[in-house]
């Protein structure tokens, strides 16, 4: 008899959990243009660059910080991925730059 009531109480406790909002959560109205004006503002880009050890003997003495400005969009790339290689100019640093860009404008 008492399993009858436990059940209706926890159907009971359900439900509202269902149509209350949880303890603590707050609910901020978030408008459509702020989101899109988000995604559309900012990208990721990629640039490929090389160097000549015989001008960045080491590693250290590659710039960090490549500056990317296309006319629409601009920002600062770090490195993320540095190889070396040897063709038949000489020696080299093959470096990639990749960063968030942001409207220059």
């Amino acid at each position: 008899m008492h399993y009858k009531f436990w059940i209706v109480v926890l159907a009971g406790v359900l439900l509202v959990s269902m149509l209350a909002p949880t303890a603590g959560a707050a609910l901020f109205p978030v408008t459509q243009d702020a989101v899109e004006k988000d995604n559309t503002t900012k990208r990721t880009e990629q640039v490929l660059w090389e160097y000549n050890k015989k001008y960045y003997p080491t590693r250290s003495s590659i710039p960090p910080v490549y500056y990317y400005n296309d006319g629409e969009y601009a920002g600062n790339l770090n490195i993320t991925v540095v190889i070396s290689y040897v063709n038949g100019d000489g020696k080299w640093w093959g470096v990639t730059y990749e960063g968030p860009v942001y409207p220059s404008s």
